[in-house]
């Protein structure tokens, strides 16, 4: 039976969604907040639904008149949903400045890098292509917003810039803007990074996860192993955390706190301890919660085991001038950069590393604590989840 208005006018919701039908797939759906109208089809064998506008705005007259329209376009082989999506931005901007804010606002990140990634926009990347509608973008284009970054000595930020602007391609790929994203012939093009001195260290997700899997394995002593178990959730210098003590372990805060003297900084650190990590320090004080040290030395009394033996535990698994105990604290930055999902300043203050710039070596730490216990339970997450690949 087809509605009428009065009927629509005299409903209203009562503690359930409820279904409207008018026939031929058109129906409003009554819920908390409103009325919407919705119409249910099938394309390309597969059911889908068409949002047409929200009640008393849309009336039951256009409504139908909506729903002649999207009939006569499935009639044409033309999905309804998928031509809508596309007007948003044919019918408006779809620069890459209009495109990029878009993905900027759905993105899944914090606010602060949010922030950051929109700075490093404005200064690098808009001057030159934000005007470009996001289909004429070309890998050259991209390479001279990159080429400008380097210029001024910014190689890391060049990178992370040229992440952030993939990034954007790749939702105009999703939302059918563009048919592939121009930032993947950009491979070499970028300088390599400069390091100093080079800890071996993997930073592929496959790799790591074959690396994990065969710590598991690692039996010759239990303390040793749950030291190897712990090192990648927490990203700390082998010495800090082998030479951690009980009384560091804050609890009820989910913190561990370690004293200046023990920094290589000389400064205090706090480690957000994640769920994973927790369990595992459950573990560990089931066997050494008698001594001071968390990882007491078998040989020595009242010390704790060398830095060293992480590293030789490590070698015997086969990992030797391949990833080190220090090289953890490198596959957490990198692959926490790489997120797109945590500031820099974020990631750093958790590897308690000091930027020379005046201004931001001054930061309170505690900015950034909430943050943190966010990334690093988000950490713990990915290494268990790269364990199963």
């Amino acid at each position: 039976m087809k509605l009428t208005d009065s009927q629509i006018r005299g409903t209203a919701y009562a503690g359930k969604i409820e279904k409207l039908r008018d026939g031929n797939g058109l129906y409003l759906h009554v819920m908390p907040s409103g009325k919407y109208w919705r119409y249910d089809y099938r394309y390309a064998g597969k059911r889908r639904t068409l949002s047409m506008g929200v009640y008393p705005a849309v009336t039951l007259k256009t409504a139908r008149i909506a729903l002649f329209d999207a009939k006569g376009k499935l009639e044409q082989g033309i999905d309804p949903s998928h031509e809508k999506k596309i007007a948003k931005y044919v019918n408006s901007d779809y620069s890459f400045r209009a495109v990029s804010t878009e993905w900027l606002l759905r993105h899944d990140c914090t606010d602060r890098s949010r922030k950051d990634i929109s700075q490093r926009f404005d200064k690098d990347a808009y001057p030159i292509i934000g005007h470009l509608p996001v289909d004429r973008i070309r890998p050259m284009d991209v390479l001279a917003v990159l080429r400008r970054i380097e210029s001024r000595g910014a190689d890391e930020t060049a990178r992370r810039v040229c992440t952030h602007i993939s990034q954007a391609m790749r939702y105009a790929v999703y939302t059918g803007l563009i048919s592939h994203d121009p930032c993947r012939d950009l491979k070499g093009a970028l300088k390599r990074k400069k390091s100093t001195k080079r800890y071996p260290a993997i930073t592929t997700a496959e790799e790591f996860g074959k690396l994990l899997a065969d710590i598991d394995t690692y039996s010759l002593n239990l303390v040793i192993a749950l030291a190897i178990k712990i090192a990648p959730h927490v990203a700390l210098r082998p010495s800090e955390l082998v030479s951690g003590k009980w009384d560091e372990i804050v609890w009820q805060d989910r913190q561990w706190h370690i004293p200046s003297e023990r920094m290589k900084k000389d400064r205090p650190h706090i480690v957000p301890l994640s769920t994973q990590v927790i369990g595992l320090l459950k573990q560990l004080q089931a066997i050494t919660n008698r001594h001071e040290f968390m990882f007491p030395s078998p040989v020595t009394r009242g010390k704790p085991i060398s830095p060293n033996t992480p590293r030789t535990a490590l070698n015997r698994l086969g990992y030797s001038g391949v990833h080190c105990p220090h090289g953890f604290r490198s596959t957490f930055s990198t692959m926490a950069n790489e997120s797109g999902r945590f500031s820099s300043d974020a990631i750093e203050s958790q590897l308690s590393h000091i930027d020379k710039s005046r201004v931001r070596a001054a930061y309170n730490r505690s900015e950034y604590m909430a943050e943190r216990e966010r990334m690093m339970q988000w950490w713990s997450d990915q290494v268990d989840a790269m364990r199963k690949l």
